[in-house]
């Protein structure tokens, strides 16, 4: 008589299979490990079965439950955040459903790839009724080392950017057994050894990079250029947030006061910025000399109000304390660009063109990175240097245009 336990666990079955793919896919591998004596059917193919369609559905019912409550956040007031739409609509439905899909996936992936491949390599060689499961399992890693792969790629074009003698300086900090500067480099295999290594590479490429910042600022500054630039507008409208804008720092350290739930219909609710730019203007209406007498009374009372709502909401805001502290929100609360030396600001173009030309001189004098070798790579990835070419173009183009655009309406 066939066993029918053993049928129903067989990779044929459809059930079966499709349970193992989902197990496979979407479960993280930190629990199948610890239950692994179970997956691999050591007590009985009747428990393994019950084990992956009960892991497989509590994933589903947790997936769900937080689509369920990323699609609710967009209906529900929550402090903090803007209010919930009016009513509803076809275009809002959609939005709240795509923010709940992506931020799913966005928390499958959070909660999966940290710890996957720690474990994965236990799972490589299974029993022949687990092929379905492996299969899934090989295909989320491959997922996840793309995903990797992209975010590396992404990095490694962000460094591309800086000066390479800056690069090549700090590259026993990346793979301490090699370096480009000496001909022969002492391997290392301790841990301790490799990591005294990286430290002072890392710092020693920072100080390159910020000696030529440096340098190429003083030049810029000795140039005879105007004060403002047409390029200055860009720079201030990308750096006009402030350290305190960061969303790490303003969540936690600088948060936003909520909104109250009980504010009285008709009431605008003003944040701390916007209540002290009130206070401000208020200040400077009360000690006008040809302001009317009515007038005057209306912008005290204004005033009185607008400082006893600002001395209430200061003891529970920190954003409010940092506004008004003296010595921290002239650092933290204005845009980064105050904070950059105004050449930097003004005509960065420029700093940038020297710091790549001051590098360029650099490279030819240390002489270990022959300028054939650039010229050679420019030809053999003719493709990706006209790419490049072409998006460098195309970037500088919709600047130039938005800028005459601005200055036109200016």
């Amino acid at each position: 008589m066939p066993d029918s336990s053993a049928k129903s666990d067989s990779p044929d079955s459809s059930v079966m299979g499709l349970a193992q793919r989902g197990v496979g896919l979407l479960v993280p591998l930190l629990p199948l490990w610890a239950l692994r004596s179970v997956l691999r059917g050591r007590i009985g193919s009747g428990p393994r079965a019950l084990f992956v369609c009960g892991a497989l559905l509590l994933w589903l019912g947790h997936l769900f439950l937080t689509f369920a409550a990323l699609v609710a956040m967009s209906f529900v007031q929550i402090p903090g955040r803007p209010p919930p739409p009016s009513t509803v609509s076809i275009w809002v439905v959609f939005t709240a459903l795509f923010r709940g899909l992506v931020g799913t996936a966005a928390a499958q992936l959070l909660m999966t790839m940290p710890t996957d491949w720690l474990f994965w390599r236990a799972f490589r060689e299974l029993p022949e009724e687990l092929e379905p499961f492996q299969g899934a399992v090989r295909t989320r890693i491959a997922f996840q080392r793309a995903v990797v792969r992209l975010i590396g790629t992404l990095f490694v074009i962000g460094f591309s950017l800086l000066p390479l003698s800056a690069l090549l300086v700090a590259l026993p900090a990346v793979s301490p057994s090699e370096a480009v500067l000496t001909d022969t480099v002492r391997p290392v295999k301790s841990w301790w050894r490799r990591a005294a290594r990286r430290a002072p590479a890392a710092l020693a490429g920072v100080v390159v990079l910020v000696a030529l910042l440096a340098f190429a600022i003083e030049v810029v500054a000795r140039m005879p250029l105007p004060t403002g630039g047409q390029m200055s507008t860009l720079a201030k409208k990308v750096l006009s947030y402030s350290v305190a804008d960061f969303p790490l720092v303003s969540q936690f350290a600088f948060r936003e006061d909520p909104r109250p739930d009980d504010l009285p219909s008709g009431t605008v609710w003003l944040e701390a910025a916007e209540l002290l730019d009130k206070q401000k203007s208020l200040q400077k209406a009360v000690g006008r000399a040809n302001l009317g007498v009515e007038a005057r009374t209306q912008a005290q009372a204004s005033l009185a109000d607008t400082e006893t709502e600002i001395a209430a909401r200061t003891p529970n805001s920190p954003r409010l304390q940092l506004l008004q502290n003296p010595k921290l929100a002239p650092i933290l609360a204005v845009p980064v660009w105050k904070l950059l030396p105004p050449v930097l600001v003004d005509h960065w173009p420029f700093v940038l063109l020297i710091v790549y030309g001051t590098d360029l001189l650099l490279l030819l004098l240390i002489g270990k990175v022959p300028l054939a070798y650039n010229f050679r790579y420019l030809w053999v990835r003719r493709r990706d240097t006209a790419l490049t070419a072409v998006a460098f173009t195309v970037v500088v183009a919709l600047v130039v245009v938005l800028l005459a655009f601005v200055n036109g309406m200016y």
